[in-house]
């Protein structure tokens, strides 16, 4: 490789750190000192204090995008209505695709409810 320096100590001692097994160092009385702060803490004050401080925002990609397509399906199913509506034969192929479009925003519209609403399913 052009601009690499080949260096075999180092690269020695990464195979071997990598390679050996860890050994972890645990307290004798470890499990003994874990029992009495917990028996000295309240049961909320335990639940509390386990809980992180700071809560990270969790973005939420796929309910946005759900959203986004709720509008979409909506807009172009009340694009479509005025042309169906004159239309007087049978069968056409914006009926079809309306159709399809109806059933996206309905499914798309039960999902969302179930996520907001996570009592009610």
């Amino acid at each position: 490789m052009p601009g690499s320096t080949f260096q075999p100590d180092l690269d020695r001692k990464v195979l071997e750190a990598l390679e050996s097994k860890p050994a972890p160092m645990i307290p004798a009385d470890f499990a003994a000192r874990m029992a009495l702060r917990a028996r000295a803490l309240s049961p909320a004050a335990a639940s509390s204090a386990m809980l992180p401080t700071h809560q990270q925002h969790t973005p939420h990609y796929g309910r946005n995008a759900a959203w986004a397509s709720l509008i979409v399906l909506a807009a172009l199913t009340l694009y479509l209505s005025p042309a169906l509506a004159s239309q007087t034969h049978g069968f056409s192929p914006l009926l079809l695709i309306q159709s399809i479009l109806l059933l996206q925003l309905l499914a798309l519209g039960l999902w969302l409810g179930s996520r907001l609403f996570p009592g009610n399913a």
